[in-house]
């Protein structure tokens, strides 16, 4: 028997989708609120299906 769990691929929702420009401005007021403290963030690289 495999200690591997089986690969599952999840994909969002419409519904789930929509939210992808709320947390992109979330994002960009994060980062604009560091630069103006003096910081700096780095994007986090995520996967993505563009198909």
């Amino acid at each position: 028997m495999s200690d591997t769990p089986p690969h599952v691929i999840y994909d969002l929702t419409p519904e789930g989708l929509s939210l992808a420009p709320v947390l992109q401005a979330l994002y960009d007021w994060g980062d604009a609120w560091a630069n103006t403290h003096g910081l700096e963030i780095e994007q986090a690289d995520i996967a993505t299906d563009d198909t």
